[in-house]
């Protein structure tokens, strides 16, 4: 009888242990390099993480986020090219670098913004950047004359 006492809870815990170990393995997710986790819990505000983090799936729902640089190309040609001060339009090529600062926060209001899968999508990107880069270059391009920016290298 006394060995049954001593038996029953060594095997439970001889059977929990690897269960246990099973069960962590396969719940915690781990980042790789360049990418950030954005875990949402169904109650309670996110949480980002640069390394990895135990994400139980009926609790939590968990989302990678690339921080890696995109490159994106606007080009403004022909009725969508900006006008100088002489009302002639100007022809602008540009190449600008989008990426996420590896910061908590600024992970965030990236993934808040546009949604952590829209925001490895060059397309989406592009999209979005475009349509602020085209309000933006309109004020810059305004005061020059085509003359001028020929002699200042702008062109």
């Amino acid at each position: 009888m006394e060995l049954i006492v001593i038996l029953v809870p060594v095997a439970m815990l001889v059977l929990a242990v690897p269960l246990l170990a099973l069960v962590i393995s396969k719940w915690f997710v781990r980042v790789p390099a360049g990418q950030a986790l954005l875990v949402r819990p169904h109650s309670g505000p996110a949480r980002v993480s640069f390394t990895g983090q135990l994400v139980m799936p009926f609790v939590a729902t968990a989302e990678l986020v690339d921080l890696t640089t995109k490159r994106i190309l606007v080009t403004r040609h022909g009725r969508t090219a900006p006008r100088c001060r002489d009302n002639i339009r100007v022809n602008v090529t540009a190449h600008f670098m989008i990426g996420v600062n590896p910061v908590a926060d600024d992970v965030l209001k990236a993934a808040q913004a546009m949604g952590a899968a829209r925001v490895a999508e060059e397309g989406a990107l592009s999209e979005v950047f475009e349509a602020a880069s085209s309000r933006r270059s309109r004020p810059s391009s305004r005061p020059f004359t085509t003359t001028s920016s020929r002699e200042t290298g702008r062109s």
